[in-house]
């Protein structure tokens, strides 16, 4: 089992005044060490519904007046990313392992639009080609390893149900991932034999927590949101050394 956390990073030092606005949404959460005038916010519910995380990182964004980054890490196979401004969602991006089949990439920014977001609500426009550089090692474009992952699962997936079905979800699966012109293209030779340089996939081992800190070190965040979520603290699993300088905003009512 990979990492699971949610999270969102405010430029914002007062502790107080985002515990205030969490108390308003009787929820549990627990509040970083102030670092460099950022703090994170560590939600219980942020955890069970992706659209909690969303929510709550724009809430905080209008009533504290500042950005929101929020932060969802998948099992370490997809690590969603969004940003809040005033309110309302600037931009929307995920990174994804290329061996997770059932990925869905959509509605999401591209490599540019989102780095140039990430990079004006954090105030470092000054590296937003680092960042895009950041983002193009998402493992979501090697491709060849993508097909790798499908031949595999074909093969499996047609033991259990039958080509018939095998066909529809393989179907499903390509253009989903990588659209229906391509899925054409590519459509033929998922089913001959594979070649010998197709019986081998290039994808190295690497996981959502390891770009999320490669993220937060570029763009100098506070370093306690990598890893880290509410379970993972409250359980001990996250920060213990570090915990008793963590607040915990208890539900009001």
């Amino acid at each position: 089992m990979g990492h699971f956390y949610t999270n969102i990073t405010l430029p914002c030092p007062s502790r107080e005044r985002i515990a205030e606005e969490l108390q308003k949404f009787r929820t549990e959460a627990f509040l970083s060490p102030v670092v460099k005038g950022i703090t994170v916010v560590f939600d219980e519910r942020s955890e069970e519904r992706e659209k909690v995380l969303e929510d709550l990182g724009a809430s905080l964004s209008r009533a504290l007046e500042c950005s929101a980054l929020a932060v969802g890490n998948y099992d370490d196979d997809l690590l969603f990313l969004g940003v809040y401004q005033d309110g309302s969602c600037k931009g929307r991006y995920a990174w994804v392992d290329s061996l997770d089949l059932d990925a869905d990439l959509e509605p999401l920014n591209t490599d540019e639009e989102f780095a140039s977001f990430l990079c004006e609500a954090f105030d470092a426009g000054g590296i937003v080609e680092r960042v895009r550089a950041l983002l193009k090692t998402n493992p979501k474009y090697d491709e060849t390893s993508f097909l790798w992952a499908l031949r595999g699962y074909k093969a499996d997936l047609i033991m259990r149900e039958g080509k018939e079905a095998a066909t529809r979800e393989i179907w499903g699966i390509l253009c989903r991932r990588l659209g229906t012109t391509r899925a054409r293209e590519l459509w033929d030779g998922l089913w001959r034999d594979p070649r010998p340089e197709e019986t081998q996939h290039t994808w190295e081992a690497r996981f959502a927590v390891e770009f999320h800190q490669d993220l937060v070190d570029a763009l100098d965040l506070n370093p306690y949101a990598v890893g880290a979520g509410f379970r993972y603290l409250e359980q001990g699993t996250a920060w213990e050394k570090e915990i008793g300088e963590f607040i915990r905003v208890r539900r009001q009512g």
